[in-house]
């Protein structure tokens, strides 16, 4: 079940860079961040999405569904905050008991599949789960 609320994470994320990448005309191989250069707003609402851009990630919203993801050249991470936050606001599984420590093993789980990774970053292995794309 996790494997498949990760599919639903990661598309819901896709869908929403597909869509802002359609309508401001930007290159697949670029990522999709704010700041200066970038021909979009950090906050703003696109076809059904509302979004905020915040430090190095993205928090966007569409019927009711909270994701939140950070971001780098390659990669979406995530914490496991992040990760419940969409769980929880998700129609399909917000009335799935799913304990932190389930979700814990369970992405632990992809991690051993190499499905997911552990962020690594300055030599240091952070406890944030990292989909390389």
């Amino acid at each position: 079940m996790v494997e498949q609320i990760l599919n639903d994470y990661i598309s819901f994320i896709e869908n929403f860079e597909k869509a802002i990448r359609e309508k401001y005309s930007i290159n697949k191989s670029n990522r999709i961040l704010s700041g200066i250069g970038f021909c979009f707003q950090r906050e703003g609402e696109l076809d059904k999405y509302s979004y905020r851009f915040h430090g190095a990630g993205c928090c966007i919203q569409k019927d009711g569904i909270i994701c939140d993801y950070d971001y780098s050249v390659s990669n979406i991470s995530f914490s496991l905050w992040e990760f419940r936050q969409f769980i929880m606001t998700h129609p399909k599984y917000k009335d799935e008991n799913l304990s932190d420590n389930y979700l814990e093993i369970e992405l632990y789980h992809l991690i051993e599949k190499e499905k997911l990774s552990w962020m690594t970053w300055g030599g240091t292995i952070w406890k944030v789960y990292e989909y390389i794309m």
